[in-house]
C-alpha cells in the first residue's frame, strides 16, 4: 500500500534521527571526557622566571606533567648554539608569538629567527622524561644539554632559505643531573606569527604520550562524528534535491573537520609530518573562509524571510575575493591578511545574530535551537580570534562552539525531515481521500512515486451509479452553504454502505455517485454493490425522516449497476491528472442509473449483475423490467429491477404478485398482448401504483393493433 509505505518511511526517518541524536549525545560525553579528564596536580605548577623553572620539588608521579611556561630567555636576530651565552637576551614570554616581546621599546617584527633558552631544575635522581613539542611556528632545532632532540623544516639565518614545517612531536629526555638546559632556535619568514605559540609539557612518558593520544582521540572523535554527519545530509541531498540545507550543511561540516584537523592539536600534521606547509597554510586559510558561505546559505535556506539576496551574493562575492588573493600573494602577506578577514567575519556574524533573531521574533520552527548554537559558535569564533592576535589565553575553541552548533542543527534537521515525512504521511492521507487505495493498487503498484499517466490496467468489476432526483429543482431555493452542507450529509452517510461491502467511491459528481467494486479481490463484487446499493437505500429513509424533522425537502435517488470489464488508470495531462474507470460498462451503469426515472424504481441491475448474484432468486426479490439498447451501443441489455431482500416485510404487498408480473411480461415478449394486458391488469389492481407495470400495460394495448414483423420487445432509448 502506497500510504503504509510512506507511514513506515516516517517512522523509519523518525527512528533513524533518534538513534543519529542518541549516538550524537554519546559522541559528545566522550569528547567531553577525552578533554577534560586531566589529572589533578593539587597545587599550581611553577612558572619560568627569568629563563629558569625551579621543578626540584616537583614530584612528576604525583603530582602530573608541567607546561614549560614563564618567562623564557630569547635572543633575537641569532642562531645562537648551545652552551653559547645568548647575546642581548629579553624575557620572552612563552607561550606566545616572539612579537610579545619587546627590543629597544619596539615590538619583535614578526619575521626572522631567534633563540630561546630555559633552564629546568628538576628533583634529584635519574629518570626518562618526555617533553611534548607543539607545532611551532615556524621552523626550529631543540637542543637538550647541547644535543639535538628535535627539528622541524629548514633552519637558516639568511632570508629566504627558511624552509617552514609543523611537526608536532614527543622528545624522550633520559636525565641523570638536577637541571637540563633547553635551547630552542627558531625562525618564521611565512606566518605573521612566529615562536611557541603552545605550551611545551614536560613529565612521565606515560602521562604525557597518554595526554597526546587523549587530545588526539578526543579530535578524530570529533573529525569521525562531524564527518558521520555530512555524509547523513548529503545522503538526506541525495534522496531529496530540494532540500539544499541538507547539501549546505553537509558542505559546512566537511570544511568544519578539515579545520579541526588543522588547528588545536594538528592532527593533520601527526599523520602526515613531511607535508609541505606552504600549502598547508594556505589550504587552512582557504577552509577558514570558506566556512562561511555554506553557513549563511544554510541558514537562508533555513529562515528565507530572514534574509536578503544582495546580503548573500556580496558574502560569497567577498569569499571568492578572498580565495583568489589568499592562493596568489605570498603566505607573509597572506597571513598578515588575517586581521581585516576577521573584520569581514565579524560583520557577517553580526548580520546572522541579526536574521536569527528575526527568526526568533517571526516565530519560525527551530530559530531557538539555532541561535542557541550560533551563539555558541560565535563566542568561539570570537575568542579564536583574540587567541590568535595574542588577546585571550585559551584557545583554540571554534571547532567545539563548531560542535555544539551542528549538535543543535542536527536536532533541527532531524525535526524538520521527521516533519517533512509527518507532512508526507499528512499528504497520503488526504491525497487517498482523492484517490482511493483500491485505485492505488492498480496504478501505483510501487508507490505514489510510481503514478505515471497512462498507468491502465483491465478489471472485471461492478459499477454502481447513484443520482438524486430532481437536485437542481431543490438547491434552487437554497442558498450556497445551506446547499453544500445538505449535500455532504447526504453523500457521508452514502458512503459507510458502499465501504461496508468492501466497495469504494470512484468519484463524486456533483450529487451523483460512481463507486466500484472488485471482484478480483470480492469474488462475490456484484452481490455486494447490490447489498451496497440496498444499505444506501435504508440509511436515504433514515436521512429523509430527519430532513423532514427539520423541515427540508426529502431526496428521491436513483440506483443503478452494471457488471463488466473496465480499464482503471489515468487520464489527463503531465501538469494535471486523475484516476478514472472507463469502458462501455461504465457507460452502461450510468445508463441503467438514468432508467430508474423512466421506470420509477429505486435499483435497477443489468442482467450481467443479474447473472453474478447467482441465488437472486431466493436472497433477493428480482424482476425483469424491460429490454433496452441506450444511447450509444446497438446491442440490447436486460434490464431487471432489485426490488428488495426476501422476506422484507416492506415487500409483503408486492411479493405474492409478482408470478403474475412475471407471466405478463413473459407473455409481452411473446406477443400475446391481450393475455399479457389482462394479466398486467391484475397485477395492478393489487399493486396500483406500480409505474413498470402501467407501462408495460400501455404498451399492450398499443401493440395489440399490430406490430411490426422484426418486433423484438427492445426499446431503443435516445437520450443518457
Amino acid at each position: 500500500m502506497p500510504t503504509t509505505m510512506v507511514q513506515q518511511n516516517a517512522s523509519v526517518a523518525r527512528g533513524s534521527s533518534g538513534l543519529l541524536v542518541a549516538l550524537w549525545a554519546v559522541s559528545c560525553v566522550a569528547v567531553l571526557v577525552a578533554a577534560c579528564d586531566t589529572p589533578d596536580r593539587g597545587r599550581t605548577a611553577p612558572k619560568a622566571e627569568a629563563g629558569r623553572i625551579a621543578l626540584s620539588d616537583w614530584s612528576f608521579a604525583d603530582e602530573g606533567s608541567v607546561p614549560l611556561d614563564g618567562q623564557w630567555h630569547f635572543t633575537w636576530d641569532a642562531l645562537v648554539p648551545p652552551g653559547q651565552p645568548l647575546p642581548q637576551t629579553i624575557e620572552m614570554p612563552v607561550p606566545g608569538p616572539w612579537t610579545a616581546g619587546t627590543i629597544d621599546g619596539a615590538p619583535v617584527p614578526s619575521y626572522g629567527w631567534g633563540t630561546y633558552r630555559v633552564i629546568i631544575d628538576l628533583p634529584p635522581g635519574e629518570r626518562l622524561l618526555a617533553l611534548d613539542l607543539p607545532a611551532i611556528r615556524t621552523a626550529f632545532r631543540l637542543y637538550v644539554d647541547g644535543e639535538l632532540a628535535a627539528r622541524a623544516g629548514q633552519l637558516s639565518d639568511a632570508q629566504g632559505e627558511v624552509y617552514p614545517a609543523y611537526a608536532p612531536q614527543i622528545v624522550y629526555i633520559d636525565i641523570d643531573r638536577p637541571q637540563v638546559e633547553l635551547t630552542l632556535q627558531v625562525a618564521n619568514q611565512h606566518h605573521r606569527s612566529g615562536g611557541i605559540t603552545h605550551s611545551l609539557m614536560l613529565g612521565e612518558p606515560p602521562v604525557v604520550v597518554d595526554a597526546a593520544i587523549r587530545r588526539a582521540g578526543s579530535d578524530w572523535l570529533l573529525v569521525g562524528a562531524i564527518f558521520v554527519m555530512a555524509i547523513y545530509h548529503l545522503g538526506l541531498f541525495a534522496v531529496r534535491r530540494q532540500e539544499r540545507a541538507a547539501m549546505y550543511f553537509a558542505v559546512y561540516c566537511v570544511l568544519v573537520c578539515n579545520r579541526l584537523l588543522l588547528t588545536g592539536d594538528m592532527a593533520f600534521f601527526h599523520v602526515f609530518p613531511e607535508a609541505d606547509l606552504r600549502y598547508v597554510l594556505r589550504f587552512e586559510y582557504i577552509t577558514f573562509v570558506l566556512i562561511g558561505p555554506p553557513f549563511c546559505l544554510f541558514l537562508a535556506s533555513l529562515y528565507p524571510r530572514t534574509w536578503h539576496r544582495r546580503v548573500l551574493r556580496g558574502i560569497v562575492g567577498l569569499t571568492g575575493l578572498m580565495v583568489i588573493a589568499f592562493l596568489v600573494v605570498p603566505l607573509s602577506v597572506m597571513t598578515r591578511m588575517l586581521v581585516p578577514v576577521q573584520m569581514v567575519i565579524a560583520a557577517g556574524v553580526l548580520y546572522t545574530g541579526y536574521s536569527l533573531f528575526r527568526a526568533i521574533y517571526l516565530r519560525l520552527d527551530g530559530a531557538v535551537l539555532f541561535t542557541a548554537g550560533f551563539l555558541a559558535q560565535s563566542v568561539t569564533v570570537v575568542n579564536d580570534m583574540l587567541y590568535f592576535n595574542g588577546v585571550s589565553p585559551v584557545g583554540p575553541l571554534a571547532v567545539y562552539g563548531a560542535f555544539i552548533f551542528i549538535t543543535l542543527q542536527t536536532m533541527v534537521l532531524s525535526r524538520r525531515f521527521a516533519g517533512a515525512y509527518s507532512m508526507a504521511e499528512s499528504y497520503a492521507s488526504t491525497f487517498r481521500k482523492f484517490v482511493p487505495t483500491q485505485f492505488l493498487r492498480r496504478i501505483a503498484k510501487e508507490g505514489l512515486e510510481s503514478i505515471r499517466l497512462g498507468n491502465v490496467e483491465a478489471v472485471d468489476i461492478s459499477i454502481l451509479f447513484s443520482d438524486i432526483r430532481s437536485f437542481t429543482t431543490i438547491s434552487e431555493r437554497m442558498g450556497p452553504d445551506e446547499v453544500f452542507a445538505m449535500l455532504n450529509g447526504y453523500l457521508s452517510r452514502m458512503e459507510p454502505p458502499i465501504q461496508a461491502q468492501g466497495g469504494f467511491v470512484d468519484k463524486y459528481i456533483g450529487d451523483a455517485i460512481m463507486a466500484l467494486f472488485d471482484h478480483e479481490t470480492r469474488p462475490d463484487g456484484a452481490r455486494s454493490a447490490v447489498e451496497a446499493a440496498l444499505g444506501m437505500l435504508d440509511v436515504l429513509a433514515a436521512y429523509n425522516a430527519e430532513q423532514a424533522a427539520a423541515g427540508r425537502p426529502p431526496f428521491e435517488t436513483g440506483i443503478g449497476i452494471h457488471s463488466g470489464e473496465v480499464m482503471i488508470g489515468t487520464v489527463g495531462s503531465d501538469q494535471r491528472m486523475d484516476s478514472t474507470a472507463i469502458g462501455d460498462a461504465v457507460n452502461l451503469a450510468a445508463r441503467i442509473e438514468g432508467m430508474t426515472k423512466m421506470y420509477d424504481a429505486d435499483l435497477l441491475v443489468s442482467e450481467d449483475t443479474v447473472a453474478a448474484l447467482g441465488t437472486a432468486d431466493t436472497d433477493y426479490l428480482v424482476r425483469f423490467i424491460d429490454r433496452v439498447r441506450v444511447k450509444g451501443k446497438q446491442k440490447p441489455v436486460a434490464v431487471w429491477q432489485v426490488l428488495g431482500r426476501a422476506g422484507d416485510p416492506r415487500l409483503a404487498q408486492v411479493e405474492p404478485h409478482l408470478p403474475i408480473y412475471a407471466e405478463a411480461l413473459e407473455r409481452y415478449l411473446a406477443r400475446d398482448f391481450e393475455v399479457a394486458a389482462a394479466a398486467l391488469k391484475r397485477f395492478l389492481a393489487a399493486v396500483p401504483d406500480d409505474t413498470a407495470a402501467a407501462l408495460h400495460l400501455d404498451r399492450c394495448q398499443q401493440f395489440a393493433g399490430g406490430i411490426d414483423d422484426d418486433w423484438d420487445g427492445v426499446v431503443s432509448l435516445s437520450t443518457k
